[in-house]
């Protein structure tokens, strides 16, 4: 889903996104507008799985990213309005 349109349509239906646009913020390619706050996601300089449809690699990613904790003991990629989150559901 590389198409910028696109994502925004599917942050905004599916996820609770206000906005999606490019990032302003140096190295993060992405933000989004969720409950009034901006989050910013997304590797500048990497690909993701929207780029290359590598589905090796977008195993890989979600096995390392499946474990990153919160402080709180809760899952990163399963709280709506972290950077794990839509990096989870937009990217890969």
């Amino acid at each position: 889903m590389t198409d910028i349109q696109a994502m925004r349509n599917y942050a905004k239906r599916k996820l609770g996104a206000t906005d999606l646009q490019k990032s302003t913020r140096k190295n993060k390619r992405f933000m989004v507008e969720y409950q009034g706050r901006l989050i910013h996601f997304g590797s500048a300089t990497g690909s993701t799985f929207g780029d290359h449809g590598d589905e090796k690699k977008r195993k890989a990613w979600r096995a390392r990213h499946s474990k990153i904790k919160l402080k709180d003991g809760r899952l990163a990629h399963q709280v709506k309005g972290t950077p794990s989150y839509f990096a989870w559901h937009l990217l890969w």
